[in-house]
């Protein structure tokens, strides 16, 4: 029933607010006293306004992302917007898929999906069967920041995949999923990829879904009891009826990727005016802070854009958020001159980015585009690129500078290169110094 302005809609907001004071009296916009963080929060507030997508939440929406929120609030500090939350309530359902699922994130769900992520029983090997030595978590490994280290991982069967594994941190923020795919907004439908995916297999699970439900459910009774407890389903019985399906699987993966939020990098405690003096950013970190976001220029007189990409507060330029009950949704891709393998344009097989052949036939300018990265802990990342190609922060910035890295090889520019990065840029050492210090600075 769609709830209007009625004194019980209105009642259950003010309810929840209370619980969630922190994510609204302290959501006030945060009081930065250091004119660089300010100046950054102002640069922030701008890219805000850059949004494709805007949409004012109605009541009925308003009160699942608060219920939502409560599982999840004390990891969002002041001034920082939410995540949206609950998925499929947005008049624009080109952008917010339907999953025919309501929504559900709480500490159950969290639970049962931190068990999944990490349990190597979640694959099959053609040599081993089930339990094949792999989980969600061999790729994006906790202690690596939700990374693997790896050029490209690999698969129960020995593929490798054909991209570099992203932090899963903030994936909650990100308006499309995976380097290159604008057709994956959710995260419940990304973690099919790895698990059912053949190309390249990487957990092997595909055409073994039920098996899989019957393997887990059968031998461990913290998964009967979760699966009781968060979905009101009885291992056998709703088995046999046909009522539990893989999405039990992917709806607790996802909801334990979307509490991955971490908003309390150095560089965040410097916005948020809460870094003690011992920690306080040196000359280095906010000389690079200014040159990054174009505040000053470089010796050659040139003015950095990498903040016109790596922008505002998730520090990417695909993002989705919730602030002060509205919407906002940006997907861009960027060709940033990786490659130029065949002299017009190409991009490695299976490398292609976000668009598929045909539509390149047609638009060969879609060669090449991947989603911006965010770049919180990107210094305990590497190695960087869609496919991990750059193994350090030195080589990303050589990368850039060139006006990508293809302009230094026999092919030359990539002609569709990003005009943004096209242009090229000169750094002395010691500018080079500071903006690899102040990168540093996001985790």
């Amino acid at each position: 029933m769609r709830l209007r302005n009625s004194f019980w809609a209105v009642s259950i907001i003010v309810i929840l607010g209370l619980f969630l004071s922190h994510c609204s009296d302290e959501h006030a916009e945060a009081k930065a006293e250091d004119p660089l963080a300010q100046r950054i929060w102002q640069n922030f507030h701008e890219v805000e306004g850059t949004a494709q997508y805007s949409e004012e939440l109605d009541e009925a929406t308003q009160i699942a992302q608060q219920q939502n929120m409560l599982a999840i609030a004390e990891k969002i500090p002041n001034g920082y917007p939410e995540p949206f939350l609950p998925y499929g309530s947005l008049k624009n359902k080109s952008l917010d898929i339907s999953l025919g699922q309501k929504p559900i994130l709480n500490a159950g769900i969290i639970a049962l999906g931190k068990k999944l992520f990490f349990d190597q029983r979640l694959s099959f090997g053609k040599s081993h069967g089930f339990a094949a030595g792999k989980s969600c978590s061999s790729c994006h490994l906790e202690e690596k920041s939700f990374t693997d280290g790896e050029i490209l991982s690999k698969g129960v069967e020995g593929d490798f995949t054909h991209r570099n594994s992203p932090t899963l941190f903030n994936a909650a923020y990100n308006s499309t999923l995976t380097w290159a795919n604008p057709a994956f907004p959710l995260l419940e439908m990304q973690a099919k990829i790895p698990l059912f995916g053949d190309d390249p297999i990487e957990l092997g699970l595909k055409g073994k879904e039920q098996d899989l439900l019957a393997f887990l459910l059968s031998s461990d009774s913290v998964y009967r009891d979760n699966l009781r407890s968060v979905f009101g389903l009885n291992y056998p019985e709703d088995f046999t009826k046909g009522a539990i399906d893989f999405t039990v699987i992917t709806r607790a993966l996802a909801a334990y990727e979307r509490s991955l939020i971490r908003f309390d990098t150095r560089f965040d405690r410097f916005l948020q005016n809460t870094l003690p003096e011992s920690e306080a950013f040196t000359p280095e970190e906010r000389q690079g802070a200014e040159l990054f976001y174009g505040f000053t220029s470089l010796k050659s007189g040139e003015t950095l854009s990498c903040a016109s990409c790596h922008a505002g507060v998730t520090t990417s330029n695909s993002f989705q958020y919730v602030r002060d009950g509205i919407y906002f949704n940006r997907k861009s891709f960027h060709n940033t001159g990786l490659y130029n393998v065949d002299g017009k344009g190409g991009y490695p097989e299976k490398n292609f980015g976000f668009a598929n052949a045909s539509q390149i036939d047609e638009h060969p300018e879609y060669m090449g585009r991947f989603r911006v990265p965010s770049l919180r802990f990107v210094g305990l990342t590497a190695p960087y690129g869609h496919d991990g190609s750059l193994a350090s922060l030195e080589d990303v910035l050589d990368h850039y500078a060139a006006g990508g890295r293809s302009s230094l090889g026999p092919t030359g520019q990539n002609p569709f290169v990003d005009p943004l990065v096209k242009p090229g840029f000169k750094l002395t050492p010691d500018e080079k110094l500071s903006l690899v210090a102040f990168l540093r600075s996001l985790q």
